[in-house]
């Protein structure tokens, strides 16, 4: 629960604390919109951005969600991954 294949949510996301000092990514119901686009530059190469957008909600009570900002691991990850597909 709250992992992104192995790794702690809290690795590509922030979305606040608890007062315990638990991070809300972690404990909270996330919901994450990602958006990879790959562009070609004209010179036969291509570029790939991605987008990542959260938030998190509390699970035991209720309460508003709260905006998550992302720490770009999760983008460096994916547009790695997509750049050495696309040179094999």
């Amino acid at each position: 629960m709250r992992r992104l294949g192995k790794q702690p949510l809290s690795r590509y996301l922030n979305c606040g604390t608890e007062p315990s000092g638990v991070a809300h990514v972690d404990a909270w119901a996330v919901n994450l919109t990602v958006m990879s686009q790959v562009t070609p530059d004209g010179n036969g190469a291509s570029t790939v951005s991605t987008q990542v957008a959260a938030s998190a909600s509390p699970v035991t009570t209720s309460g508003a969600p709260v905006t998550c900002t992302s720490t770009g691991e999760l983008e460096r990850g994916i547009n790695g991954a997509a750049m050495a597909a696309a040179t094999k």
